[in-house]
């Protein structure tokens, strides 16, 4: 059986003169010659954005709040390697990113959400379901701060501007998941462990379904569930039920 757990400087002004020219003095013509270069000095530092400002990427600061840490192999752990990578690629500096990890379901949520605004932060990302109606509350005080949340479902109806939902279409890489499984599996049976019974988790292991099925006309799939998402305990026995 296969079984699957998807659960500034500033410039100094110039001196004043201490002689005005006088009606006598010489009127001297300038002449042209080479534009003077620039001489080299110390690097500023990065300013944050003026109010209104534009963002760049070297005033950009970035937070995530996450249900669990990168520990657990999974879910987040995946998470924050797309946001080192993000960093490689885009050559941010580490201080404009901020995790805050293993935040519960919680008011938590909304106390970790206004930290980061007060740490500066210009896009904060919530990682977990239940992190919606937390981060609604902060976005509604703090319109200037784009708010985005995964696997939620509320950003289209919305009438904040400034929310967004991602990990919209997770179905589609579960159905190749399944793919992979239906052509892997020697005894046409896969076990999967879901997380709650919510229509993420459900269109995820139906798309897995249909994705094995589509290679493998004669397998079959018994869903466990954990009804948490993040219990590598329960997660644990769920799968070795099903082995």
């Amino acid at each position: 059986m296969i079984f699957y757990v998807f659960t500034a400087c500033t410039p100094s002004e110039d001196p004043e003169p201490t002689d005005k020219p006088t009606a006598t003095d010489p009127v001297v013509e300038p002449t042209d010659g080479p534009d003077e270069e620039p001489t080299d000095g110390p690097d500023e530092e990065p300013t944050d954005p003026p109010a209104g400002g534009e963002l760049t990427l070297d005033n950009i600061k970035i937070g995530f709040i996450h249900i669990s840490d990168p520990s657990d192999q999974g879910y987040t752990y995946n998470h924050n390697r797309g946001t080192e990578k993000m960093v490689a690629e885009l050559g941010l500096r580490e201080d404009q990113i901020i995790n805050k990890f293993n935040i519960p379901e919680t008011s938590d949520v909304e106390i970790a959400a206004r930290e980061l605004v007060e740490q500066g932060c210009n896009i904060i990302f919530g990682t977990s379901f239940g992190f919606e109606e937390f981060m609604y509350r902060v976005a509604a005080d703090y319109p200037d701060v784009q708010f985005c949340h995964a696997t939620g479902f509320r950003a289209a109806g919305s009438e904040l501007k400034n929310v967004h939902n991602y990990f919209g279409s997770i179905y589609e890489a579960r159905y190749l998941s399944g793919i992979a499984a239906g052509l892997k599996t020697k005894t046409n049976k896969i076990g999967y462990v879901a997380a709650q019974s919510f229509a993420e988790c459900i269109s995820g292991f139906t798309g897995f379904y249909l994705g094995a099925k589509s290679v493998n006309p004669d397998v079959t799939m018994e869903v466990k569930y954990t009804y948490d998402w993040n219990s590598p305990i329960k997660e644990a026995q769920m799968a070795q039920a099903l082995i």
